[in-house]
């Protein structure tokens, strides 16, 4: 009786493991970031009350960045599973992480590319959380020919990182938001040590990646 209870309580972990792990999954996190951002109301021309003109062009922004950092990555790994380059989307194994990562990697830099040179009057913030997310990619990319890094952990590090940036650039109070992102950074870290996917110095590391990639363009200020 006991054992079938401890079986159990672990099937239930597991499975609350699964979900928290998909529903913060790296493709998410831009899209995640971005509305973060557009609804704190911050950035001029990019926010809520932004005026039509404007508001047409944050809908491209929000359009292209669905479509090139989470619709095309997101199709090539689905693709890439079918051919069998790719065992799973969570891509456990680093090695089958290089192809789908320089593939996304072109995509948000084609991404920013886009935006700057298509659209009017965008917010440089804009572009900067962006080229953030492109140096994720890349370090990713070098770090994971040689070690496994947890990618959850660099996505949700990202988001953390975004809001300490908006944070000191604009010098406004958003701590109920970067405290409760910091307790969903502890469920994805939980997530993917309980999935065994990740060791403890693979979780910590990436959050940590996550983090800097994006407060590093705190130096341009």
């Amino acid at each position: 009786m006991e054992e079938d209870i401890v079986i159990a309580k672990a099937a239930k972990e597991i499975s609350v493991a699964k979900i928290i792990s998909y529903l913060f999954h790296p493709l998410f996190m831009p899209t995640y970031g971005m509305l973060l951002v557009f609804f704190s109301n911050q950035l001029n021309g990019f926010n809520v009350y932004a005026l039509p003109e404007m508001m047409a062009t944050n809908k491209m922004i929000f359009a292209i960045i669905i479509v090139f950092t989470l619709l095309i990555p997101g199709i090539t790994a689905l693709v890439l599973k079918r051919m069998g380059q790719i065992q799973s989307l969570q891509m456990e194994n680093r090695r089958e992480r290089l192809l789908p990562f320089a593939i996304t990697g072109f995509c948000y830099l084609t991404a920013s590319v886009i935006i700057q040179n298509t659209l009017d009057h965008v917010n440089q913030m804009i572009l900067i959380i962006l080229a953030g997310a492109q140096l994720a990619i890349l370090l990713s990319l070098v770090i994971s020919v040689y070690w496994k890094i947890s990618i959850h952990m660099i996505g949700i590090g990202g988001m953390v990182g975004t809001e300490i940036l908006m944070m000191n650039v604009f010098n406004f109070s958003w701590d109920a938001i970067l405290y409760s992102t910091l307790f969903i950074a502890g469920l994805v870290g939980f997530a993917r040590l309980r999935l065994n996917a990740h060791q403890p110095a693979e979780v910590l590391a990436g959050f940590v990646v996550g983090v800097i990639t994006e407060t590093f363009f705190l130096l341009l200020y």
